[in-house]
C-alpha cells in the first residue's frame, strides 16, 4: 500500500461535498446560450484555455456546469437512455412546459399530476437530448 493512502482514503468521506452536474455536450456554446436563455441560467464563468468549461446558476442556486464532450473522450449517443438524468423543482410545473414549448422545446412526458405523491412532474429534453425530469407542488400546478 502507498504511504499515507490510508489517511487520504479515510478524509474522502468527511470531504466529499456536492458540487455542480456536468453536461458533456458536443455545442458548448449554443448548449450555454440555450440554459442561459430558456431555464434561466445566469453564466459565472467560462474557462477557455487548454480545458473548455463554463459554469452556470439558477437564482436559487442549482450550479451546472457544460464542457465539451470530446475534451474528457466521451462520444454522446441517446442520450434519451441516459440513466442519469438532471431534476429539478419548481413551483408551476404546467407553466414550466409552456415556457418550455414556446421556446421551441418539446415536453418528453407530462405534465402529470401523481395522486398518491398530490405532485405534478413531467420531462422534457435539452438541446442535445439530454433528459431533464420536472416537479412540484400541489398547490401550484
Amino acid at each position: 500500500m502507498v504511504e499515507g493512502l490510508g489517511e487520504c482514503v479515510a478524509s474522502i468521506d468527511q470531504g466529499l461535498a456536492p458540487r455542480e452536474m456536468v453536461i458533456l455536450a458536443e455545442d458548448c456554446e449554443t448548449m450555454v446560450s440555450r440554459y442561459r436563455d430558456v431555464l434561466g441560467c445566469r453564466l459565472t464563468e467560462t474557462f477557455a484555455g487548454e480545458y473548455w468549461y463554463s459554469d452556470l446558476e439558477t437564482t436559487s442556486g442549482i450550479r451546472t456546469g457544460i464542457a465539451p464532450a470530446s475534451e474528457v473522450g466521451v462520444k454522446p449517443s441517446d442520450r434519451s437512455a441516459n440513466p442519469v438524468v438532471l431534476q429539478v423543482g419548481v413551483p408551476a410545473v404546467r407553466a414550466l412546459f409552456e415556457h418550455i414549448e414556446k421556446a421551441g422545446g418539446t415536453p418528453t412526458f407530462g405534465p402529470s399530476f401523481d395522486e398518491g405523491g398530490q405532485f405534478w412532474y413531467g420531462g422534457f429534453a435539452d438541446l442535445e437530448g439530454n433528459p431533464i425530469l420536472g416537479g412540484g407542488d400541489v398547490s401550484c400546478p
